[in-house]
């Protein structure tokens, strides 16, 4: 029973992911449930790396509940705010770097891959942050800093993927494109 801990840990964060979407409308709810599941997220890798009991299964559920948790977040916040012109264009110059940056990634050494510095780790901070932040303050100018961020951790990980002879596994999340699995 102990190794699936991680796991159910995981399917709890599928849940609050969906009921997300059922509770846009209420700011402090959503909030509430937004940072328990978030908190999951960090839990649930954790405890499996302690317990010995890193999965296949569980690594492909992480996956599935941080994109669903991800589309709750993306959906209140375009629905909470209005993003001026300029927001949406930086944001869209940097899905076309990450992007190329998992082209190079997957050309250079048939993997998915994505660097985990601590920039991108800060911006992947920041978003988690973006609904809570924006649902009490309002205005351009946290999203234009976390798009700063990004921007220079999307720049970074291209630097680092055209300089990278060889994969250096520690710092690299990897999706096999060979064997469909997760690599060291």
């Amino acid at each position: 029973m102990k190794k699936h801990i991680p796991n159910i840990i995981t399917s709890v964060r599928i849940v609050l992911s969906i009921i997300l979407f059922f509770i846009m409308d209420y700011k402090i709810p959503f909030i509430v449930v937004y940072i328990v599941a978030g908190l999951s997220d960090n839990i649930d890798g954790f405890i499996a790396r302690k317990i010995g009991a890193v999965t296949t299964l569980g690594a492909r559920l992480d996956t599935f509940a941080d994109l669903i948790m991800f589309a709750a977040a993306i959906t209140v916040t375009l629905t909470w705010y209005a993003f001026p012109p300029f927001i949406w264009i930086i944001l869209w110059c940097i899905v076309g770097v990450r992007v190329l940056n998992l082209l190079i990634g997957a050309i250079k050494f048939k993997k998915f891959i994505s660097i985990h510095s601590v920039l991108n780790k800060a911006t992947g901070v920041l978003l988690f942050l973006t609904p809570v932040i924006l649902s009490f303050w309002a205005g351009n100018a946290y999203p234009l800093i976390v798009e700063i961020i990004a921007v220079l951790a999307t720049l970074e990980e291209l630097l680092m993927l055209c300089m990278m002879k060889e994969p250096d596994w520690d710092a690299l999340w990897i999706f096999s494109l060979r064997k469909n699995k997760i690599s060291p």
